[in-house]
């Protein structure tokens, strides 16, 4: 696999795309959405250019990098680090929906520096569904124009991450 090529298996999502990456852009979502995933799902991104961040609604997975394995699962976030392998798959008899958003950006990567300095990939039983859900509803607004959108969602993305740093990581993985 070469660098930052994807390997995605075909599944349902709804998937807003914003607009073009603006390298002045201090925040940048890439890509956000809801995944229904079937049994089959599955994606791989070697050396991932983006930070993935992801909300477990229901269902059951697996999650590898860092030489680590974890299970999300629902009321769980994982946080998949930009320039690490990514490698998740949904569970094939109790698959995922999740929600979440593909990020960048200099204030992002400081923000995850700030409150997740120890690169923690499992956070369990977390109660954020309704920020990842406000995150989505800015990025498909349409009387929003793309730097407002990414104004917006730095600012819930900020919301999530302290609500998550009172939450202790799962640090263990197999």
């Amino acid at each position: 696999m070469s660098k930052n090529k994807w390997n995605i298996t075909p599944h349902t999502e709804d998937v807003v795309f914003i607009c073009q990456n603006s390298p002045d852009m201090p925040f940048y979502c890439h890509l956000c959405g809801i995944s229904y995933c079937d049994g089959e799902y599955l994606i791989s991104r070697e050396n991932a250019d983006i930070y993935c961040i992801e909300y477990i609604i229901s269902g059951t997975g697996t999650v590898k990098t860092k030489g680590k394995t974890f299970y999300p699962k629902k009321g769980d976030v994982y946080m998949l680090m930009k320039g690490e392998d990514h490698l998740y798959y949904s569970d094939k008899k109790d698959p995922w929906t999740k929600i979440w958003f593909n990020i960048s950006g200099v204030l992002a990567d400081k923000l995850i520096r700030i409150y997740n300095p120890a690169g923690e990939t499992l956070i369990e039983n977390t109660q954020v569904y309704d920020d990842f859900s406000e995150f989505v509803e800015i990025a498909k607004d349409k009387s929003l124009v793309p730097e407002e959108i990414m104004n917006k969602c730095s600012l819930v993305f900020h919301r999530i991450l302290i609500k998550l740093q009172r939450i202790k990581p799962k640090t263990e993985g197999e």
